[in-house]
């Protein structure tokens, strides 16, 4: 797998990677990174929420950025490689928060959908 995931060139495989690889990943980055792991592990969960609920519908745009964010999360291999304790998830991080961001409006229509409270302004 490439250092970098294009959203245009995701696939409907990849989204099936990601239903694959994802619990295993969180599993083994709560154990590297301990507590400074909550942020990104909410994150991807939430991201994660989104393309599995069949109830909500994402445009194939939207969909496409999150699946390449959350590809490049589970990937062995990326910039900083996941077992060097301290850094290893810095990149995962940024991808995950860049994401966040970009999709803001899609995530704040997702929580009110939901029921749940909009994301803080941190975000």
């Amino acid at each position: 797998m490439e250092h970098t995931i294009r959203p245009e060139d995701v696939t409907p495989e990849d989204e099936q990677r990601v239903h694959d690889r994802l619990d295993e990943k969180m599993a083994s980055a709560g154990e590297a990174i301990g507590g400074s792991v909550g942020r990104l592990l909410s994150n991807v969960k939430l991201l994660y929420a989104m393309l599995r609920d069949k109830g909500f519908t994402i445009d194939w745009t939207y969909k496409a950025k999150i699946i390449a964010a959350l590809l490049y999360f589970i990937a062995p291999i990326d910039i900083i490689p996941d077992f060097i304790p301290g850094l290893g998830y810095i990149d995962d991080a940024v991808v995950i928060g860049y994401t966040i961001k970009a999709l803001k409006d899609l995530i704040e229509a997702y929580k009110v959908y939901r029921g749940e409270p909009k994301i803080s302004q941190k975000n």
